[in-house]
């Protein structure tokens, strides 16, 4: 989310208050059974999958769900790390070691690396290993992908073409493959070539190019970036019924992660009929470029009641306005210059309504900065006010567990202590 700069995380020594537990509240968790990489998906008592017009297949409410309410919440089908110094089992940072074998993949414990082991690991271990010594590290990408084909082809291997066409959760994903731009299905030919060999180190049959394409599409088109407290991008993953949530400029939905897991939670009350939709870009933006990040990375063109209408305020603002003032914010706080950096913030909030709603992350993201800086700036008063606000947009937007909304908890927390106690 663009405004969520963090800065240092260890405050001033004060004492966190006996409050801090009551900023939160108690959401009401749905946790699917994951046990199996492809559970029922399709029927919940929330939501059904249905092919949606123009869409292919989406999900839909069965039922009233109000604004707070965890919608869904899964583990990846198949995931690939993209950052060194993450645990490949649970995407922890920091204390991590690299496997003895191919010294490529890291592990916070025996726990995460014998689950590794049991689920992907003990096939690719040799691979990794071998393509190290040709001087060949995989990409996160096709190291996802080769991981969707394992599934695809079976226990025992077989034909691609015919495991993507039959198989219950891989058939119903859209590759978007035949629209996509030339360079970008060169760049897939000659990842799959290198896919091929991979294969057959695993001693499995090659497979047409052509078919190994259409699973890195499936993997662009349906994948997700997995992220940190600090927004960084940790990993790429699929969902088993995440991959049907379909984009809208106007969505439901925000989607937050938990390690690995993914969390589905409705940003205002939905009805029942209505379909489930996320964002995938940036919602501050002009239509004209929604449409042009839409076309080039997702290959369609959103008809959603915002595309669909007449060109909206925010055509009215600098272009990039919110992107670029909090580039500047984090240059600012890099330097150690809060109070130019809280100055900058502030002169954003005006254009916070380009979301749409006071209920988006980027908004809460805003306020927690604004409170962090006034903390810094000794305003407890003005870092109480600006954290409320951020504890009670991430109550909404993400579960207990958000390292976001833990944050801004505390500080409040340390505020409110400071305020009752004349600080």
């Amino acid at each position: 989310y663009s405004f969520c700069t963090l800065l240092p995380r260890n405050h001033p020594p004060h004492t966190f208050s006996k409050i801090f537990s009551s900023l939160f509240i108690k959401l009401k968790n749905r946790t699917r059974n994951t046990s199996s990489p492809f559970p029922p998906p399709y029927m919940t008592d929330l939501y059904e999958r249905k092919a949606i017009e123009g869409k292919g297949y989406g999900l839909v409410a069965v039922r009233d769900i109000k604004a707070g309410e965890v919608v869904l919440r899964e583990a990846p089908v198949v995931h690939a790390v993209t950052r060194s110094g993450f645990c490949e089992g649970c995407l922890k940072e920091g204390d991590v070691s690299r496997c003895a074998g191919c010294r490529g993949v890291m592990y916070c414990g025996a726990g995460c690396q014998k689950k590794g082991w049991k689920e992907w690991h003990k096939k690719e271990c040799g691979v990794v290993k071998e393509l190290a010594e040709e001087g060949v590290k995989p990409t996160p990408t096709l190291v996802l992908t080769f991981r969707l084909v394992m599934i695809a082809l079976g226990k025992d291997g077989g034909d691609l073409a015919v495991g993507l066409r039959s198989h219950e959760f891989l058939s119903t994903l859209t590759s978007h493959l035949d629209s996509m731009p030339l360079a970008r299905r060169d760049m897939y030919a000659q990842l799959s070539i290198l896919l091929n060999a991979m294969l057959t180190k695993c001693g499995l049959p090659s497979q047409p190019l052509r078919i190994l394409m259409t699973a890195f599409a499936i993997c662009e088109a349906n994948s997700f970036s997995i992220t940190n407290a600090n927004l960084e991008t940790t990993a790429y993953a699929l969902y088993h019924d995440g991959c049907y949530v379909n984009h809208s400029c106007v969505p439901n939905m925000v989607a937050s992660f938990s390690g690995k897991d993914i969390c589905f939670m409705a940003s205002r009350n939905i009805a029942r009929g209505e379909e489930l939709t996320i964002s995938y870009v940036e919602l501050a933006s002009t239509k004209l470029e929604r449409s042009a990040e839409l076309r080039d990375r997702y290959n369609f063109t959103c008809t959603c009641e915002r595309c669909s209408g007449p060109e909206e305020i925010v055509s009215r603002f600098p272009p990039h306005v919110l992107v670029s003032g909090n580039a500047k914010v984090s240059s600012m706080i890099a330097e150690g210059n809060f109070a130019q950096a809280l100055e900058t913030a502030n002169s954003l909030t005006p254009y916070l309504a380009l979301y749409g709603t006071e209920y988006h992350p980027s908004v809460a993201c805003h306020f927690l900065n604004v409170a962090k800086l006034k903390w810094y700036l000794e305003d407890t008063d003005g870092a109480y006010e600006a954290g409320i606000k951020a504890v009670e947009i991430f109550r909404t937007v993400h579960t207990p567990s958000s390292e976001l909304l833990k944050t801004a908890a505390q500080i409040t927390a340390d505020a409110h202590s400071l305020r009752m106690h004349g600080g």
